[in-house]
């Protein structure tokens, strides 16, 4: 994931910048970037997460909450196969969004997952992360 905290949308600042850039066999190279968009009127702060893909990046995503690498040693325990070439996300207010990019055939899959507190008076704990195909057309 790349982390860039913004002062305008337009002109990331160099020194909140994090670049992970991630390799395989293939031509292709993926990974996220992350782009903090501070707070709005109610306080709550807002990650925009991009992909990037040989260097072109797309909007996947505006979340709830500052938003951050997930390094491969805690790739188990938020479900995320061995075989993801990147992963991000953020936990804000009981609540939290994921990605991951894993690469299949040289071609770049997204995989979007949310976890939630327990509500109610069960208290039933959520039990994963809800991982789901992103649609990329």
């Amino acid at each position: 994931c790349k982390n860039n905290s913004e002062k305008t949308p337009a002109e990331p600042t160099n020194a909140d910048t994090t670049s992970i850039a991630a390799t395989t066999d293939s031509v292709q190279n993926a990974n996220f970037v992350i782009v903090k968009k501070g707070e709005d009127a109610q306080s709550v702060p807002h990650s925009d997460i991009m992909l990037s893909v040989n260097g072109k990046q797309s909007l996947l995503k505006t979340i709830a909450g500052e938003a951050s690498q997930i390094p491969t040693t805690e790739y188990e325990r938020y479900q995320i196969p061995a075989n993801a070439v990147d992963a991000c996300g953020a936990y804000y207010a009981g609540g939290g969004d994921y990605f991951y990019v894993i690469m299949n055939n040289g071609t770049p899959e997204v995989y979007a997952g949310w976890e939630e507190e327990p509500q109610g008076d069960d208290q039933k704990p959520d039990t994963g992360y809800h991982w789901k195909k992103m649609d990329m057309k």
